[in-house]
């Protein structure tokens, strides 16, 4: 199944996408049904949200009925047991709770509206309060800034926690190389390409995006009918010149990492040095040359 970010779809529904690649989503969405069931949970968010807002901006605080419905019976009725209450209040009490009443109607439609996002895709983008951002490297002690040697541990660390199912395809799963092709440039500022594996027997079936440390970071994950999922990362690279080849080892993982031409590659596989080396060279020897 291909994995497209939040920012990318938000791009293709304000028509920031070029037009050959705004073509490339309309067909994906008309062929994938969860790609298509994402674009109109997004354009309803944005429906609701400013409708909402649109509310708020006329003073009147209305809470639009779809997100009444996605709430329990029991916060449905509130709202109209609180407008009978306030009906039946002297009117000097009522002029003079206005503002009161106004602050829990909109914490009532954020409540709602959150509990509506919280349902779908919104949860990454509206999951509660956003934490704050850590300092840069550069506004750190030198004690607490970890070396540049570090990032492939950090990397395979971090695939650690991705579960073996989680790296198997679907039966539907659908790729759109053009779409990945286009995220991996976008990503590591180089006109890169996925690498091909398919005289090694793999075939590339997802790409999706990461946040590492002040960057993005691409992620591929390639099938095989007989042997272990492969998976690929790139991000940007802080060091200055390339860097060989290197078997990395944390706990029972395995994997190689280079630097080339400002760009970090890390491949890690359930499969031995040698086949990962093997991979390594492959996705090197279709590196565009500088």
């Amino acid at each position: 199944m291909t994995q497209l970010s939040d920012e990318f779809l938000l791009a293709y529904l304000d028509g920031q996408l070029e037009k050959s690649q705004a073509a490339e989503v309309t067909q994906l969405s008309s062929v994938n049904a969860e790609v298509s069931r994402r674009i109109a949970r997004l354009k309803r968010t944005q429906a609701q949200l400013i409708e909402t807002f649109g509310a708020f901006a006329r003073d009147e605080i209305a809470v639009p009925k779809a997100a009444l419905q996605t709430g329990d019976p029991d916060a449905q009725a509130r709202p109209q047991r609180a407008a009978t209450q306030a009906v039946a209040r002297p009117s000097a009490a009522a002029s003079t709770s206005t503002q009161p009443a106004a602050a829990r109607q909109m914490i009532f439609v954020a409540a709602v509206f959150l509990g509506g996002l919280l349902g779908g895709y919104g949860a990454t983008l509206l999951a509660g309060d956003p934490a704050p951002l850590p300092p840069k490297d550069t506004d750190r002690p030198a004690s607490a800034v970890i070396a540049p040697t570090a990032w492939p541990t950090d990397i395979a660390r971090f695939h650690s926690y991705f579960p073996r199912e989680t790296l198997t395809p679907y039966p539907d799963a659908i790729a759109n190389p053009e779409l990945i092709r286009f995220q991996l440039s976008k990503i590591t500022g180089r006109a890169l390409t996925p690498p091909d594996f398919t005289r090694q027997g793999y075939t590339l079936y997802r790409g999706q995006t990461f946040n590492y440390r002040q960057d993005r970071m691409m992620q591929l994950t390639y099938s095989s009918k007989t042997e272990p999922p492969i998976t690929f990362y790139a991000l940007p690279g802080t060091e200055s010149g390339d860097s060989a080849v290197t078997v990395q080892t944390i706990g029972s993982l395995k994997g190689v990492s280079w630097v080339f031409d400002r760009v970090r590659f890390f491949i890690t596989s359930d499969r031995s040095e040698e086949d990962l080396k093997v991979l390594a060279a492959v996705a090197q020897s279709q590196m565009p040359k500088r």
